[in-house]
């Protein structure tokens, strides 16, 4: 390439053939800082000792670029006007020489002039649209020279500023600027992340947009709109992203680390759709790519197929090696198979069922597959692909897997949208590195698992993420069953296992709700949940952050063998074993309600089924100086046949409201405790049988007070406690018959008189129990007792 440069009257012609530095983008003004970008467009490295630069006083050595030093063939390198390494962060560079604080700064109508080491000019650009109108003015913006135009000296009308996505690779700075420094090889169209090729996660910001009615105020959308208006994803640029834009991306699929043709994409690259009717019998197609052989046809290529009618015994395949995205339309199909899967997708960098709008689509497989080598065991399910796959579209898909998984990915599995309805021996849907459901109404009536990620052999795969949609899932198995972890963002899930918290299950089987095996992280989303055995599970950590949980369980309600804790949400625990177990509870947020037939919060490590019997004896096990129950914040009412807080270890209590209805047999406790219960905010009622009641620890910082009754107490039978001038400091009415009563409250003051009633009746507000303002009608004055101590002790009759 060579470009023609004037001096005045004299002209040189300057070749490429020993390397060439040539400006390749400008911006003269901009919030991080004014720019030039230089680009070694020759076959050898450029060594840019003694080069340098000046504006239009043309004087050879007045910015000295020797720092740029050895430029190699194909790399670009910036000066700019900003410091160096704060325009490396407001652009995200990392491996582009910079050269900063450029003292001679560039005018809006100005001249760019490179020399070398010798003094020769080897290129120069007049610039500015005043100078020459109609010619980009590069302020926040830069302009990106096109290569049939390194010949020109001057600014031309029709080169363009640069919009985000464009085939430049431009891209918003930190401070809002958009231009494409340190690059000058072009991106495809569909390259959104601008990494070089066309795989799954631009497949995934594309989707953030598909179907949006006005991508300009949908903040799901990931793509931002260039000057006119338009984002990358909008092909044809008519404001709405549709199956003409997701064809455009089909062509431009090049798969993970394989190059995409940066002029792949471009607007006027709208592929064609090959058809293929299925007749009962028969298959006809009308297009390119399908191979048909009686009643399969394989797809041989990527593209975007559209696939309409009905095949009473026959299978669509995919066997395409070649990179690129195979798309398929399902258009109202119903196909059955007798001896194996009804869609089988052997290769492919990757594949999209798409479920076109206002569609019925039917997939139904053999009862027992027959393989042609019997060593094989794939495919495994009806809609059955060993790459990885995506479903979208508005249409409904209902899958029966009838000789075991309904819908398989033995990679990753993501699902966008759609009405799709699974019946399945097995599992239900299962992407064996990673599942992710961005939305959709999915309905699962399985035999095993319903949602399923199996990859064991990668700690980085096998999870389970829900980012919205609607889950309804009746299984035999786990609801959600993750080898690693399981995210829930948002999301209207029903989950029954196991036939539900009534029926009898196998010490053996797995019947949980939603179970990550190392973690489960739940961000919001609404839970109804009936389960056969825990209802959320983890072998180490749970986190939740927010949702509403509406639970009945066999087991537990909430069990991590290391830890759970609980920033936020609302939980209703109808019916459990023990509510809330792990060695580590931390309750810092929320609202939560536990009625329990052991241990409402029980502090506990490890798997409660392993080995003993089952259910395990009451009572729990020693303490263990590892084991804490961390009480910061929220609201939290128990209800418990067995403890209703068993600390096997020791409770930290800082803030927050507890309500304890604890055992009415002698062998339990309300507040149970092996270390110590230190306590220094918050209010805690805690009412039970006396026997083996317990007195909060004395290194308490807020005061506390165990009342030990003579006689029990009928439930309802009201605990006034007030000061001497009739203040309230408690009024409860407990769910249960009681004997004893742990109390603490900031209300407890030190050397103040109180008086404790038994009995009467308030017109207060009353929630959970526990009343609020109102008009106390005294029942029996029992106690009147000073506060002298952090734990007081109180007999009453």
């Amino acid at each position: 390439m060579q470009r023609m440069l004037i001096l005045g009257l004299i002209m040189t012609l300057v070749t490429v053939a020993s390397g060439q530095m040539v400006i390749t983008e400008w911006m003269y003004s901009g919030t991080d800082g004014g720019f030039i970008e230089f680009t070694n467009l020759g076959e050898v490295p450029v060594d840019m000792a003694g080069w340098s630069f000046d504006d239009s006083s043309q004087i050879p050595g007045t910015v000295d670029l020797s720092d740029f030093g050895v430029v190699d063939p194909g790399k670009s390198v910036i000066l700019t006007e900003a410091m160096a390494a704060d325009f490396a962060t407001a652009w995200g560079l990392t491996d582009v020489t910079i050269i900063g604080e450029l003292a001679a700064t560039l005018g809006r109508n100005d001249q760019i002039n490179l020399y070398n080491s010798d003094g020769v000019l080897v290129d120069q650009l007049s610039y500015g649209d005043k100078d020459y109108p109609g010619t980009p003015r590069t302020q926040n913006a830069s302009c990106n020279i096109p290569d049939l135009d390194y010949g020109q000296t001057v600014a031309q009308m029709d080169w363009g500023l640069a919009t985000v996505g464009d085939v430049f690779g431009s891209r918003m700075s930190a401070g809002g600027d958009i231009a494409s420094p340190g690059r000058i090889v072009g991106y495809a169209l569909c390259d959104y992340d601008m990494d070089g090729d066309v795989d799954l996660a631009d497949f995934c910001i594309f989707i953030s947009c598909y179907l949006s009615e006005d991508y300009l105020t949908d903040t799901s959308c990931g793509l931002s709109p260039d000057r006119n208006g338009f984002i990358s994803a909008d092909a044809d640029e008519d404001y709405d992203v549709d199956m003409l834009d997701f064809a455009v991306l089909a062509s431009c699929y090049s798969g993970q680390g394989n190059p995409a043709e940066p002029l792949c994409g471009c607007r006027s690259n709208v592929p064609s759709v090959t058809h293929i009717l299925l007749n009962g019998d028969s298959i006809t197609v009308n297009g390119a790519g399908v191979i048909v052989d009686g009643t399969t046809a394989t797809i041989t290529t990527a593209g975007t197929y559209d696939i309409s009618g009905t095949l009473s015994d026959g299978q669509i395949v995919v066997n395409s090696p070649t990179a690129g995205l195979v798309e398929m339309i399902l258009d109202g199909v119903n196909i059955s198979n007798s001896t194996s899967a009804a869609i089988h997708v052997i290769e492919a960098s990757f594949t999209s069922i798409v479920l076109a709008d206002q569609t019925q689509n039917y997939l139904s497989d053999a009862d027992e597959y027959v393989y042609a080598d019997p060593s094989l065991d794939e495919p495994s399910g009806c809609l059955f692909s060993n790459d990885s796959m995506a479903i979208s579209g508005t249409g409904a898909l209902t899958v029966h897997g009838n000789s075991n998984d309904a819908i398989v990915s033995q990679d990753g599995l993501i699902i966008y949208g759609g009405t799709i309805n699974v019946i399945s021996i097995d599992d239900g849907i299962r992407g064996k590195d990673y599942l992710l459901i961005r939305g959709g109404d999915i309905v699962l009536t399985t035999g095993g698992d319903g949602l399923k990620s199996d990859n064991d052999s990668d700690p980085n795969l096998g999870y389970i993420t829900i980012k919205n949609g609607s889950l309804d899932i009746l299984s035999g198995g786990d609801g959600l069953s993750a080898q690693t972890n399981v995210t829930v963002a948002a999301g209207d899930i029903s989950i029954v296992t196991g036939g539900g918290h009534t029926a009898s299950i196998a010490d053996d089987l797995s019947a949980k709700g939603i179970k990550g095996v190392v973690s489960v992280v739940i961000d919001g989303g609404t839970f109804v949940m009936d389960c056969a055995d825990d209802a959320i599970h983890t072998n180490d950590a749970i986190t939740i952050n927010s949702g509403t949980f509406e639970i009945a369980t066999r087991d537990d309600g909430v069990h991590g063998d290391s830890s759970v804790e609980i920033n936020g949400g609302t939980m209703n625990i109808t019916n459990s074993y023990e509510g809330i177990e792990a060695g580590i509870i931390s309750i810092n947020n929320g609202n939560i309600h536990i009625i329990s037939s052991d241990d409402g919060i029980n502090v506990a490590g490890g798997n409660d089924r392993s080995g003993g019997t089952w259910p395990p004896p009451p009572g729990g096990g020693g303490g263990n100086s590892s084991y804490f129950l961390y009480i910061n914040g929220g609201y939290t009412v128990v209800n418990a046949v067995g403890d209703g807080i068993d600390a096997n270890g020791s409770i930290v209590m800082t803030g927050g409201t507890v309500l304890v209805n604890g055992p009415t047999a002698n062998d339990n406790n309300a507040v149970d405790f092996d270390g110590i219960c230190n306590i220094s905010g918050g209010l805690l009622v805690g009412v039970g049988s006396s026997q083996m009641a317990q007195a909060l620890s004395t290194t308490s910082t807020q005061r506390s007070l165990k009342i030990t009754y003579n006689q029990w107490k009928t439930a309802g039978t009201l605990i006034r406690i007030q000061t001497s001038a009739g203040t309230d400091i408690l009024t409860f009415a407990p769910k249960k018959a009681y004997k004893s009563c742990v109390f603490s409250s900031p209300s407890l003051q030190s050397g103040t008189t109180y008086k404790l009633y038994t009995g009467g009746s308030s017109t207060g507000t009353v929630t959970d129990g526990l009343y609020q303002a109102g008009i106390y009608t005294p029942g029996t004055l029992t106690n009147t007792f000073t506060t002298n101590s952090i734990a007081t002790n109180v007999s009453a009759p």
